[in-house]
């Protein structure tokens, strides 16, 4: 877990001493190496940094310039890192998911060694539109995170999940989806639920050109898997 690693031992690529960055990079490498062993793929969380609001451009170059290896180390290996949109309550630097796509394309140059972890939590937050949000990044995102509005089970809050998978399905999402979820409102309901809910999910039709309240077409879904990474 990248946060974790940022949180524990300091690890991070912006907003830190060089000596930092180079052993963040080294570990970034460990995690490439071991995905490419396993078929997976990197997630480049909070160790991105907090960036700072007086200092915030510089911040973002130092994280161009220390990602860039990694992006290239990531290619040679074949293997995805996938930066992650997270709220402006947790950091500063790289929130929306068009910021973060922004940012891949132009300063990182658009490698394909480098997608986005949608995560649906921080999207309530940062994305004002969620159709604007999915076909300009839509193939960009490698993975998208399960949380509703509150971080409870899908279900347990405001978020719309037939419209978003829709939109996700009609920019042609074929990636893996997890939940990343509290076991609210209870562990109970969370096991029993959670069958359904994917089912319902997989047979989600592709939503039309009209957005959200569009006409959905056929399309199959049998590429996606959702599975249930929270504490039990």
């Amino acid at each position: 877990m990248t946060g974790q690693a940022r949180g524990l031992e300091g690890l991070c690529l912006s907003g830190v001493p060089g000596d930092v960055v180079e052993r963040t990079q080294r570990r970034f490498f460990d995690h490439i190496d071991a995905a490419a062993v396993l078929g997976s793929k990197v997630t480049l969380g909070l160790m991105r940094g907090l960036g700072s609001t007086h200092n915030a451009d510089a911040d973002l170059a130092q994280l161009r310039e220390a990602m860039l290896p990694i992006a290239d180390y990531a290619q040679k290996k074949g293997v995805t890192v996938l930066l992650e949109p997270i709220n402006r309550y947790e950091t500063i630097l790289l929130n929306s998911g068009i910021e973060v796509y922004d940012f891949i394309v132009n300063d990182l140059g658009n490698p394909d060694s480098i997608g986005i972890l949608w995560d649906l939590f921080h999207a309530n937050i940062e994305d004002r539109d969620f159709a604007e949000t999915v076909a300009k990044i839509g193939p960009k995102i490698k993975h998208v995170h399960v949380a509703d509005s509150n971080r409870a089970f899908p279900g347990h809050g405001h978020t719309d999940f037939d419209g978003i998978f829709g939109l996700l399905y009609r920019a042609g999402f074929e990636e893996y989806a997890s939940f990343e979820c509290f076991n609210k409102p209870s562990r109970e309901i969370v096991l029993e639920e959670t069958g359904a809910w994917v089912g319902h999910i997989r047979n989600i039709r592709p939503l039309g050109d009209g957005g959200l309240g569009g006409a959905y077409s056929e399309y199959s879904t049998s590429g996606v898997v959702c599975r249930h990474l929270s504490k039990i």
